[in-house]
């Protein structure tokens, strides 16, 4: 188990480098900033709207009393999180010129990342379902087809000559694949159950703290990147990006 997540989290850490080379090389500075402004509000927004629940059900979760309560930790928790994730994204799809203007991106691309932040949200939850339950492999696969899968279908949509557009698209393809697999694994290991809620409180309570790390580590590694777009343009941004990776 420790050998299998030790690759798969090697590929996640060597995942930026590649993708750097190839769009940084096929791309320019500023189309590679822009897919920067994409990726860091994408790795921002994301795990805000999980509510940190994920790592609650990794805490909870081995504590289930039989299959019936594991259904209702899993379903009532899928569940929140796609009701905040869309009341998230809802701005994005009714006011793309604005966020467009914010981002410095072409206004097609924002419904693009609307999208991308529903199934990273929804990914991040269903992946981590498989570490609380320990079943490792499972776990590692997932895990492994969205970092290897980014790199290839990124890969793909550039030797297609989609540019920019297709390398976004990429993104979303591989995780709507993990997505759905990812369920799919899921159903078929606890089935499925109606939500009742019934441990959503203590879920929160343990998973809502967590947040503040994650907009605290955005703040540290990230938010330079809007300050430059904002001050100088998202040209630089494209310079920027690559040396700090």
């Amino acid at each position: 188990d420790i050998g299998m997540l030790g690759v798969v989290l090697t590929l996640s850490r060597a995942k930026g480098i590649v993708l750097l080379m190839m769009l940084s090389k096929t791309l320019g500075a500023e189309s590679y900033g822009i897919w920067t402004q994409i990726i860091i509000t994408l790795s921002f927004v994301a795990p805000i709207a999980t509510l940190g629940l994920p790592n609650a059900l990794v805490r909870f979760l081995p504590d289930a009393k039989d299959l019936q309560d594991t259904r209702e930790y899993v379903w009532s928790t899928l569940l929140i999180i796609f009701g905040v994730v869309i009341s998230i994204i809802l701005p994005l799809l009714f006011f793309p010129g604005f966020f467009a203007t914010l981002l410095q991106a072409p206004i097609e691309l924002i419904a693009f990342l609307a999208f991308l932040i529903v199934l990273e949200s929804l990914n991040s939850f269903i992946v981590d379902i498989f570490r609380a339950f320990g079943v490792i492999k499972k776990y590692a696969m997932l895990s492994f087809g969205l970092a290897g899968g980014d790199i290839l279908f990124t890969a793909i949509a550039l030797i297609l000559g989609q540019k920019l557009l297709g390398a976004v698209l990429a993104l979303v393809l591989i995780r709507f694949v993990i997505f759905v697999l990812g369920l799919l694994l899921l159903i078929k290991k606890i089935g499925f159950g109606t939500p009742h809620f019934l441990h959503l409180k203590k879920c929160l309570k343990f998973g809502l703290p967590t947040v503040a790390a994650n907009i605290s580590h955005w703040i540290v590694q990230v938010s330079d990147r809007y300050f430059i777009a904002i001050f100088w343009g998202v040209l630089f941004v494209g310079y920027y990006a690559p040396a700090y990776t």
